[in-house]
């Protein structure tokens, strides 16, 4: 995919490269970016589509949490304030920040999701806000797993090391369903990196 350069839409609404602008190639494969870089690769929309773009924001948002130390952003704070300048506002008082630190490592640690909307869960022509709103609401405050059940004694009086046999397949109402739906690509954060 092309980082850098200008772009233009043609007659047929497609985004297009203007070849004449200062742009480079980044082939497919494992790369090093540096910071100019990384913006290009998560914005970029030449060469694929706005979900393609999705998973490479998403993409980078987990490679930076992979990457920082808690600690230097700690030391770095006033720097990292003054470079993202009115990009980002915070009220964080600055005596805060051991808590924030350990948070960045408890994030680190834990799985990061996040909770797309495409196609194949709402009408991205005509969203459905109120629907939208559940399912952050539903993301956010998730169900818990009931409780499996306590093992009951089973109704035969055979050992629990002894495996019985048998050729007869299990009844139709057996047979496993399930009424979750399928996942989207999406959803986990450092799986899109591919």
């Amino acid at each position: 995919m092309p980082i850098g350069g200008r772009t233009f839409t043609d007659a047929n609404g497609t985004l297009q490269l203007d070849q004449t602008s200062d742009y480079e190639w980044l082939e497919a494969g494992s790369h090093r970016l540096d910071g100019p870089q990384a913006l290009a690769y998560s914005r970029s929309r030449v060469t694929s589509d706005d979900f393609s773009r999705m998973r490479r924001q998403r993409c980078m948002v987990a490679a930076v949490v992979d990457q920082v130390e808690p600690m230097t952003m700690l030391q770095r704070y006033p720097q990292i304030i003054g470079a993202v300048g009115d990009n980002v506002v915070t009220d964080l008082p600055q005596e805060d920040l051991d808590e924030w630190a350990g948070l960045v490592l408890q994030v680190q640690g834990a799985t990061m999701s996040s909770l797309p909307f495409t196609g194949a869960n709402i009408d991205t022509v005509d969203p459905n806000y109120s629907q939208i709103r559940a399912r952050v609401y539903e993301a956010l405050n998730p169900t818990p797993a009931p409780e499996p059940p306590p093992e009951e004694a089973t109704a035969t009086n055979a050992p629990e090391d002894e495996a019985q046999e048998t050729t007869e397949a299990p009844p139709e109402e057996a047979a496993a369903t399930t009424s979750e739906e399928p996942t989207d690509e999406l959803e986990d954060v450092g799986a899109v990196c591919g």
